[in-house]
């Protein structure tokens, strides 16, 4: 069994650090250097990530558990697709549509979570449905109500019921699975699970938990904010903190909120709502653009910007990056 517990001391939006300019007036970012790009600049913005993602369901409509501050809940990417939940509850997925990825169930949602080919939703009843790639995490889920939190692996996916305590299905060690199925924790009082390539975590008010393989040694500290794919990186105490190939080169000029990584990247989100993206993969975010949620796809990243809307941007101008309808989140 692979398992880490880290000591969690803040699931603060802001860490230590100082808040937005909630003026309307927003600090931006500043240029890009030390290795990342960035979308900011010193022409001020619209008051930055205040909320962070933290109207979670209930800004989309699609009712369950509030998002916890720094972790992104109503947008996720998998490789080459994305899914958004829309205002109203509904999710809308785009980009490559490998093993009909781009047919989501219908009904009202509140957190969706993607990886590869496949994605799954948490609607409002707490129920968990999964799509795409059926030869993974997309068969066997529970088919109980009640649930408040969703993350997948490759092999395999995980939700919280009620009381904290995880359900994981998909493949076993025995069927090439990564350890996800057998390894997940017995304690309850969880408050949600974070996605990864070959590992699931779970984050609790004092700790964090990972098991599966690909692990890693997130840093001790006030965490806000992780996710992982191969590679992982960590918001502690509102800096950005790396490992694993592909995502070297982390901002050190501003402080962040919540972090994202891709299959050769990672971006940021600072507390004034810009967004930096660093690594192997040359991504630039928009520019002038503030944002509330990140997430990162094999080569690509999106956003849901402070307006409700969604912008997309990575390599290449594949369908991933291609947002194909006018998307209102909140």
């Amino acid at each position: 069994m692979k398992r880490i517990v880290i000591s969690l001391v803040s699931l603060s939006l802001f860490g230590c650090g100082s808040g937005p300019d909630d003026s309307g007036t927003g600090g931006a970012a500043g240029a890009g250097t030390g290795g990342f790009t960035t979308g900011g600049s010193n022409s001020g913005g619209t008051g930055g990530a205040a909320s962070g993602g933290g109207s979670g369901g209930g800004a989309s409509g699609g009712g369950g558990s509030a998002a916890i501050l720094g972790y992104p809940t109503r947008i996720t990417s998998g490789d080459n697709h994305n899914c958004v939940i829309e205002k109203g509850g509904a999710i809308f997925c785009w980009g490559n549509d490998s093993s009909n990825v781009l047919t989501p169930p219908t009904g009202a949602f509140s957190q969706v979570s993607a990886i590869y080919d496949s994605t799954c939703g948490l609607d409002s009843a707490g129920k968990v449905t999964c799509w795409g790639d059926d030869g993974f995490n997309t068969t066997g889920e529970p088919t109980a109500a009640g649930f408040t939190s969703v993350a997948i692996s490759g092999s395999a996916g995980c939700a919280l019921d009620a009381a904290g305590a995880v359900t994981c299905w998909g493949r076993a060690l025995a069927d090439g699975g990564s350890g996800v199925v057998e390894e997940a924790p017995v304690a309850s009082g969880f408050d949600l699970l974070v996605r990864g390539s070959g590992s699931v975590c779970a984050l609790a008010a004092e700790a964090v938990t990972c098991w599966g393989l690909d692990t890693v040694p997130f840093p001790s500290g006030s965490v806000q904010s992780l996710d992982q794919r191969t590679s992982w990186c960590s918001v502690v105490s509102g800096s950005i903190v790396c490992g694993g190939p592909g995502v070297s080169g982390a901002p050190v000029s501003d402080l962040f909120v919540q972090v994202s990584v891709g299959g050769g990247h990672a971006c940021g989100l600072s507390q004034t709502g810009y967004a930096y993206c660093w690594g192997n993969d040359t991504l630039t975010p928009p520019a002038d653009e503030t944002f509330v949620e990140l997430s990162g796809g094999k080569a690509h990243a999106c956003g849901i910007t402070t307006a409700g809307k969604v912008k997309c941007w990575g390599v290449g101008s594949g369908p991933e990056t291609t947002v194909p309808k006018d998307i209102t989140v909140f």
